[in-house]
């Protein structure tokens, strides 16, 4: 009886190898649960994983009991980690939001000016209640024509906006700030996958958090949006190593079965939700961001508790280290260690010196098989950032009660990735993405159409199926992120996810865009979102289905040797034709 190997991730410029495992087993990975692991192993009488054959990882991880205490404790601290992230993320509609104002240059003009008419001087009049429309004028032109200046904000509520007078010619720069943000994000994601791969996952990862911190502390202090805006692009850089990491992290230390759970958990909605709660009692953005750099500066500790890469200490042959972690995993999930040897017999065969080979994002395109796999989830991710990011920066555009809205996008996340955790499992990561984007294609049709309709409650559609489409995007997130951790081996997998998660942050810079350019195509937003939906369930129908397989976690490089393979079969060819000739 032979234990099952997972497949080694063998590619080429032509089929060559992976081809004919393709072709055999009509897949890019053989189609081998966990579980038929265990139930094999259990028919001869021995433990799971422990047949005569060489140990995988995955057999490793079986062994120490696939989900224990230790898996449980490493995704409570990541998932609370992101709680700094989704703050800075996910509040910028409150950063942004524009509370009343008034041009107080009104004012002056009237004291000066005996060509204001008595009815203009009684509408714009400084004793009427703050509460009337005529006292919170938001003009930016004045009656001579000249623009206004001086500005009042509302005091129940301090933004950014009022902060630094983003109204009227510097409304741009809202926008503007999130893009640069999301530009240092795309920066970020294509620097921490190649120093992922490198250097292991650990340490990018903490280093994400005292990035954080340090740009947060800077913003809390700015003077000017420029300033704030610089601090913002630096903290993208560090919500893209955190972000880039955490699911590899979490996904290399659990097998197929609880992937899609310690993924997909919807600690984002949740963490969002306590943000609402907190700006509604702070109303306060200078308030929020030292309780971030706060929270940043304290989760610098997990350094010392938070280990590295299982999978990657063994791709990358440190067994010394590979070892003590396992050690680690099995004093916590109290579970013996057995046989780490064979895994070690197994690492020895399988090197071929991949353990020292660096891969850029070049090998994505370069390979054949990775290249039919990276395209279609190029489109994919990128409506993953234009839909996310667009909805949630256009919250403070909808009607009705800034915070509750905020609070309903949120919340309306929590089942949708519930739905989703549960239909990963059921029917897999590939139908569930599928049925998330057409969720958001019917949000963004409905949308769209009710803006160019006359209709009483155009309001309430909008925000209703906006919610629909947010609620669909947040149930993609999850099986796309775990359909990209399982598709790729361990030695370019943050390679992969870095270079895909970039393509979502131009996502990200783009639809906040497209909000702003709502004001000249009405439901322009949700136009793009029903066309990238369309094409995103195009493209993930080309993608392989990965639930219940096993992680590759090598890509030998034999290009070389398949390239004389090549040559040799040329040359016999012709050797043969010209015998038949003579």
């Amino acid at each position: 009886m032979t234990s099952v190997q997972p497949l080694n991730f063998i590619t080429s410029d032509g089929d060559g190898f992976l081809a004919k495992e393709v072709q055999e087993n009509g897949d890019l990975h053989k189609d081998v649960s966990n579980e038929a692991v265990s139930h094999d192993n259990k028919k001869s009488g021995k433990p799971a994983g422990d047949s005569d054959d060489d140990l995988t990882p995955d057999d490793i991880l079986l062994q120490l009991g696939g989900c224990g205490l230790f898996q449980i404790l490493l995704a409570f601290t990541i998932q609370s980690m992101k709680t700094v992230i989704c703050w800075g993320m996910g509040g910028n509609s409150f950063f942004a939001y524009v509370p009343k104002w008034r041009c107080t240059d009104f004012d002056d003009v009237i004291n000066i000016s005996s060509t204001v008419s008595p009815l203009t001087f009684l509408e714009i009049n400084v004793t009427d209640t703050t509460n009337t429309t005529a006292y919170w004028n938001q003009q930016c032109q004045l009656p001579n024509g000249t623009h206004c200046s001086n500005f009042e904000f509302e005091s129940s509520m301090h933004t950014l906006v009022s902060e630094f007078d983003l109204v009227c010619s510097q409304s741009w720069v809202t926008a503007t700030i999130i893009s640069v943000q999301m530009v240092g994000m795309m920066v970020g994601s294509f620097v921490v996958g190649h120093l992922a791969d490198m250097f292991g996952r650990k340490k990018p990862f903490v280093l994400s958090m005292a990035i954080v911190c340090l740009s947060t502390i800077v913003c809390y202090f700015s003077v000017h949006w420029i300033m704030f805006a610089t601090a913002r692009f630096f903290f993208g850089i560090g919500s893209a190593f955190f972000l880039s990491i955490y699911c590899i992290l979490q996904g290399e230390y659990t097998l197929s079965k609880w992937r899609s759970t310690t993924i997909s958990f919807p600690s984002w909605a949740l963490e969002l939700s306590l943000f609402s709660l907190f700006v509604y009692l702070l109303h306060d953005w200078e308030h929020v961001t030292l309780i971030m750099a706060f929270l940043a500066a304290i989760y610098l500790l997990t350094w010392f508790f938070i280990p590295e890469s299982f999978r990657w200490l063994v791709a990358r042959n440190k067994i010394k280290e590979a070892r003590l972690v396992v050690n680690q995993m099995a004093k916590w999930n109290k579970k013996p260690v057995v046989n780490f040897e064979r895994m070690v017999r197994s690492v020895e065969k399988s090197l071929s010196g991949d353990e020292d080979a660096k891969y850029s994002v070049i090998v994505l395109f370069r390979k054949r098989p990775l290249l039919r796999l990276t395209v279609p989830l190029m489109l994919s991710w990128l409506t993953l950032g234009v839909i996310g990011y667009g909805v949630g920066f256009g919250v403070k555009e909808f009607s009705g009660n800034f915070y509750l809205n905020l609070f309903l996008f949120a919340i309306v996340d929590i089942p949708s990735k519930l739905i989703s955790i549960y239909l990963q499992v059921r029917i897999g990561r590939k139908f569930t993405s599928i049925i998330a984007y057409i969720v958001c294609l019917v949000g963004g049709l409905v949308v769209t159409l009710v803006q160019y309709i006359d209709t009483p409650y155009r309001g309430g559609l909008t925000t209703g199926f906006a919610l629909l489409a947010s609620a669909g995007v947040d149930a993609a997130w999850g099986p796309m992120q775990t359909i990209t951790v399982e598709l790729y081996p361990t030695v370019a997998r943050n390679t992969a996810f870095g270079f895909l998660s970039v393509l979502a942050r131009l996502g990200a810079v783009i639809g906040p865009q497209f909000v702003y350019l709502e004001e000249l195509v009405p439901g322009l937003l949700y136009i793009m979102i029903a066309l990238l939906s369309f094409l995103s369930i195009l493209c993930i129908v080309s993608l392989p289905e990965t639930n219940h397989r096993m992680l590759v976690d090598r890509l030998v490089d034999d290009l070389d040797r398949e390239r004389k393979q090549e040559k040799d079969h040329v040359d016999t060819q012709e050797q043969t034709t010209n015998n038949r000739i003579v």
